[in-house]
């Protein structure tokens, strides 16, 4: 019968094995998929899309800032919110029409003014 410091201990060593095929896998990802990890992690550290498109051309010359924004749009759309413009107050408030009574008779000139 295993004990909790015997599970504990298969615990950790499947996190570890965990962890190094994870990272093996990570090296065997396509230049594509790196660089959307790339963008996945300037995302989370609070950077806007742009700014992460940006940093993403930047490490790869060879890339150009167009190619890399599509890059955020197709994988991370709707998914972080990089700006406040949608929570911004118009800069009209809605104003109410004043009612204008409605005249007492429509063929008399003098009530329709």
């Amino acid at each position: 019968m295993k004990t909790k410091k015997d599970a504990g201990e298969d615990m950790a060593d499947m996190l570890d094995k965990r962890k190094q095929r994870y990272e093996e896998l990570k090296k065997d990802n396509t230049a594509t998929a790196a660089r959307v990890e790339f963008l996945r992690e300037c995302l989370e550290e609070g950077m806007s899309k742009r700014e992460a498109a940006r940093e993403l051309s930047r490490v790869e010359p060879l890339l150009s800032h167009g190619s890399a924004e599509t890059i955020v749009y197709m994988n991370f759309s709707g998914r972080y919110q990089t700006t406040k413009q949608s929570d911004r107050k118009p800069l009209v408030s809605n104003v109410s029409k004043a009612r204008v009574k409605a005249p007492k008779s429509v063929e008399a000139d003098e009530d329709l003014l």
